[in-house]
């Protein structure tokens, strides 16, 4: 029986930019809803978007502690054999369906330098599941157009993935657009 190495993506000190924006107001509740998105994962992804719930559980003078957590969709990218030698699917290709789900508890800190620029630090842990093919067989055939050897599909696996990707750390600069109302009694 053949072997193969499945071409999973991955990826060392990942640096998305993104956009997140944070409804709250702490007199009536300790909590936020926010909307988010992110793009330009690396190799792994391209893009991300989901809404996030935080907890205020500490605050002290100009400092909130928080928890929260985040459900995302994610759009993964696909990993294909770097095989300069063939045109065509390769086995060991790998094809994620559609958006991957994205499910990330977190804590944050966050410094309330005035009454409308903040900076935070936030730490969480990201798991991601869907859906995937990996080719598990092709057939080499010889295409005249080309006048070079291509290959097809002829068989591939569909599965469910679960992938703990791993700690995550981001920082960041909050400003507020209303002004932080409820921060004016706060030093």
């Amino acid at each position: 029986m053949p072997q193969f190495t499945v071409q999973e993506a991955s990826d060392d000190h990942v640096r998305p930019l993104g956009i997140r924006l944070v409804l709250s107001d702490y007199d009536i509740a300790l909590i936020e809803f926010g909307l988010n998105a992110y793009a330009k994962y690396g190799d792994t992804a391209r893009a991300s978007f989901g809404i996030s719930f935080t907890y205020l559980f500490a605050e002290r003078n100009a400092h909130d502690f928080k928890v929260g957590i985040n459900l995302s969709k994610i759009e993964l990218e696909n990993r294909l054999v770097d095989d300069l030698n063939a045109i065509g699917p390769q086995v060991g290709d790998v094809r994620f369906q559609g958006f991957g789900n994205e499910f990330k508890p977190y804590v944050e800190w966050e410094w309330m330098g005035t009454n409308l620029v903040s900076f935070f630090a936030q730490i969480g842990y990201r798991i991601i599941n869907g859906e995937k093919t990996v080719v598990t067989s092709v057939e080499e055939v010889y295409d005249p157009e080309l006048d070079f050897p291509t290959t097809i599909l002829k068989e591939r696996d569909w599965s469910f993935f679960y992938s703990a990707s791993g700690f995550e750390v981001g920082i960041g600069l909050s400003i507020s657009i209303l002004g932080n109302l409820g921060y004016s009694n706060r030093v």
